[in-house]
């Protein structure tokens, strides 16, 4: 097949959304599809360099621009190539958070109105792309970008569109009113215009499903997998430091500030002999406030011989801090559509302990990695904590069926194969 995937970057740091898609692409490539990938509003940041000479389309300060000012919904093609130039989107990105919701309601309605919105200048220039490009299959890597379905469904009728859904929900909810309940009515007028929606878990299917009233037929549930390369399937679970680790965005919603207080408790109890906690993940726009407040907790418990904290990790930086935890455990406070971290965990032998909400019941189950604990419990969560680590026989139980269960059903190909299975259908 002839693939066209557009993926919105984020500019200034990882994330899983992203490298999830990127994955997906790798992986339909190696299945022998053409597949390109076309960036939006801001550069991709990946774990590797593939992608950084790529042209932005839909730049995130033209986009910006059209929105604030109508002027700039009538400049010249070469005039905005100025603003869309990947240093400078980097820059911005880096300096201010391109992608608050509080800022962006307007801009992500404007977006989701896609033809007759303020951005229909750059949704035409892509839209000619994509007409030269001409895919059998246009995937698009979040719904907040479905806007463009109408546009090209008149301009490529017997082009299928697929939309993957992960964490929009999340992202809509946090607008202020009117762009919220606005963006959510555009979004639900979308649906017509897209082939099939593919969520990332079942329990992000019955949200999307229940907050849009869409068919099951619009529907197809495609689990994440991830890039298993440099994960070593056949490493020691034994002999590991008791170290409790976090990996994510370094962000209040994460549940890091939740962490570092359980820790604090648990180091009280001093039942779990040289415990320690490590904190790594992606340093974003607003990241250094909840750093700050990490800090000043551990150094106020006079704990900071035992903390350490590590941001934009490499890839090959990522794998070597998660296969020294014993256990990993984001106690994210809000509805995670997946958590790509929790298997990232297990391929590198951590165990991992989750609040029993969202998606994590679903791959708990689904990996036998680890345990849940009852959300908003702090109490709970040191508990399965203390259990995990003072058990090592369970620990190491878990984490071997947790790693085994990922590579054999949570890896890269095991997702392309089923997304592939999923739009030709």
């Amino acid at each position: 097949m002839k693939i066209v995937y557009l993926i919105a970057g984020t500019g200034s740091y990882y994330c899983g959304t992203c490298m999830r898609d990127y994955a997906l692409v790798q992986g339909m490539r190696e299945a022998g599809h053409s597949v390109e990938v076309l960036p939006m509003y801001l550069p991709l940041v990946l774990e590797n360099d593939e992608m950084k000479d790529s042209p932005i389309y839909v730049g995130g300060i033209n986009a910006y621009l059209q929105v604030k000012c109508a002027l700039f919904r009538y400049t010249p093609l070469w005039f905005d190539r100025l603003f869309d130039q990947q240093w400078l989107l980097r820059k911005v990105a880096g300096k201010a958070d391109m992608t608050s919701p509080k800022d962006l309601g307007k801009t992500s309605l404007e977006i989701l109105r896609g033809e007759a919105g303020a951005t229909r200048k750059s949704l035409k220039q892509l839209l000619r792309e994509l007409v030269k490009l001409n895919p059998q299959v246009l995937c698009i890597s979040n719904a907040l970008l479905s806007g463009l379905a109408k546009s090209i469904k008149k301009a490529l009728p017997d082009t299928r569109i697929i939309v993957s859904l992960h964490g929009e929900d999340t992202f809509l909810d946090s607008l202020p009113e009117p762009f919220k309940q606005e963006c959510w009515s555009e979004l639900k007028a979308c649906i017509q215009h897209v082939d099939l929606f593919v969520p990332v878990s079942e329990y992000y299917k019955g949200i999307m499903q229940e907050r849009l009233d869409m068919p099951d037929s619009k529907l197809i549930m495609v689990h994440n997998g991830i890039d298993l390369s440099g994960f070593d399937e056949n490493k020691d679970l034994n002999n590991r430091e008791n170290k409790l680790g976090f990996l994510t965005q370094l962000i209040y919603g994460k549940g890091l500030i939740d962490l570092v207080e359980a820790f604090i408790k648990l180091k009280k109890r001093q039942k779990i002999d040289g415990l320690s906690l490590a904190i790594a993940g992606a340093r974003v726009p607003g990241s250094q406030k909840v750093i700050d407040e990490a800090q000043s907790l551990v150094q106020e418990a006079g704990l900071e011989a035992d903390f350490s904290i590590q941001t934009n990790l490499t890839r090959n930086e990522k794998i070597e801090f998660l296969q020294s935890l014993k256990v990993l455990s984001v106690p994210a406070t809000y509805g995670e559509s997946f958590g790509l971290y929790v298997l990232e965990a297990l391929a590198a032998g951590a165990a991992v302990v989750q609040p029993n909400h969202a998606a994590f019941p679903e791959l708990i189950k689904a990996t036998n990695g680890g345990l849940l604990y009852a959300p908003n419990d702090q109490d709970d969560h040191c508990e399965k904590l203390e259990s995990i680590f003072l058990d090592d026989s369970m620990r190491c139980e878990m984490a071997g069926q947790g790693r085994r269960h990922v590579f054999q059903y949570f890896s890269q190909s095991a997702m392309t194969a089923n997304f592939l299975k999923a739009i030709e259908s």
